[in-house]
């Protein structure tokens, strides 16, 4: 409600409150002695109280209507959803992978990747697939092991032929080929007992 105070021109002062429509007074008023009217001096006393209405300017050529532009839910979708899992299962089973490869006990990586809500079934499937790999790289080793363990305890034996061949028999050299041959008598061991029984193997499989 805005106060208006008019003095009529025949000397009666009066006064009132009342809500401007559009600006302007919503009906005529008159002086209660005279009856001289007095809205237009209501009118005058609005427009110096009120703000001026800021005038907006129309594009030429009509009005332009701009399109609604559709608000993208924050909520995740179901196929975002479905990524967020895939992609977390994929890093349970590449950290249970590398447990297997560094030598953990496979009931610890069942148990592992249970923990991230996956059955003991499927759980023990993805395991034991960890676990035939492993083997296989440690077979590979063992096949390794045994050719320079083979290649090894062979030079001490062709070195016994070659100092009695030549009359010659330095008993340090020779010690020496036979340490040589011990070494790769371990490593002919080692390899096939990788080769025959790769799940005894315990370690980095990398270290094998």
């Amino acid at each position: 409600m805005i106060p208006i105070k008019i003095e009529c021109g025949c000397g009666q002062p009066y006064a009132f409150e009342i809500e401007p429509f559009e600006g302007r007074m919503p009906h005529a008023i008159a002086c209660p002695t005279c009856g001289m009217d007095g809205t237009v001096v209501a009118n005058e006393i609005f427009a110096q109280k009120l703000p001026a209405p800021v005038p907006v300017a129309l594009p030429v050529g009509g009005v332009r209507l701009r399109a609604a532009v559709p608000v993208k839910s924050s909520a995740p979708s179901a196929q975002s959803v479905s990524n967020i899992i895939q992609k977390e299962r994929s890093q349970v089973d590449h950290e249970a992978r590398a447990r297997i490869f560094w030598g953990d006990e496979p009931d610890a990586v069942i148990k592992f990747i249970m923990t991230h809500g996956v059955g003991y079934e499927e759980a023990s499937k993805v395991v034991g697939g960890f676990a035939r790999e492993r083997a296989a790289i440690t077979r590979v080793s063992g096949i390794k092991k045994i050719v320079i363990g083979s290649l090894l305890v062979a030079i001490p034996v062709v070195a016994f032929f070659i100092f009695a061949s030549i009359g010659f028999f330095p008993i340090k050299i020779f010690g020496v080929t036979v340490a040589i041959g011990l070494f790769g008598g371990y490593l002919l061991l080692t390899g096939t007992m990788m080769l025959v029984a790769p799940k005894i193997e315990s370690g980095d499989v990398a270290d094998l």
